[in-house]
């Protein structure tokens, strides 16, 4: 899906002159940006602009931006500007930051209160740890996951015996929660 957002060249001037503010030229500032609402919003810990915005622009990013007054300087005469975003880069002219999805940026998953560690161990099978995390948060996510460890690693003695390696059997369980969710469990 392409990220293509068009607004105002002076508000984007001044969005960069506000983040390159309280920040000295040689140091990076760590920005996050999001559009919702027609609105673009610039956000470090220092300082948030808001810049009116038309397009699309379904994720949030995270870039840094060293000397921000410089970008705006950089910046095509043109107006309104075009933003893009390829994957790896925002595309603004011929400048060029690079940028990332942030991982946050992730659609929760359906989950229901009070899973149990099975639950949430299959959960993170059917939809993927991020998703998981974004639902029940990363503290129940690691003790699911650490339970899983323990009990491979107490029952690898037992398996060793016969020939079977302590990553053979992990790759068992997660094997196992995969046909869970084939199943439909």
């Amino acid at each position: 899906m392409p990220m293509i957002l068009r607004m105002s060249r002076s508000a984007l001037v001044e969005a960069f002159t506000t983040l390159g503010t309280f920040v000295p030229k040689d140091t990076g500032i760590p920005v996050r940006m999001s559009h919702r609402d027609g609105l673009l919003t610039l956000a470090s810990l220092a300082a948030e602009a808001d810049i009116p915005a038309d397009g699309d622009w379904p994720k949030r990013l995270r870039l840094t931006l060293y000397n921000a007054a410089a970008y705006a300087e950089k910046l095509p005469p043109d107006d309104p500007v075009t933003m893009t975003f390829d994957g790896a880069h925002i595309a603004i002219g011929p400048t060029l930051i690079r940028a990332a999805i942030d991982a946050d940026d992730v659609e929760p998953a359906p989950l229901t209160v009070g899973m149990d560690t099975l639950d949430l161990l299959t959960a993170i099978s059917r939809y993927g740890r991020a998703r998981v995390v974004a639902s029940a948060g990363v503290r129940l996510v690691e003790n699911a996951e650490y339970e899983l460890e323990s009990a491979v690693e107490e029952a690898a003695p037992h398996f060793e015996k016969i020939g079977i390696a302590r990553r053979d059997l992990m790759a068992a369980m997660r094997a196992w929660f995969r046909e869970r969710v084939k199943a439909g469990r």
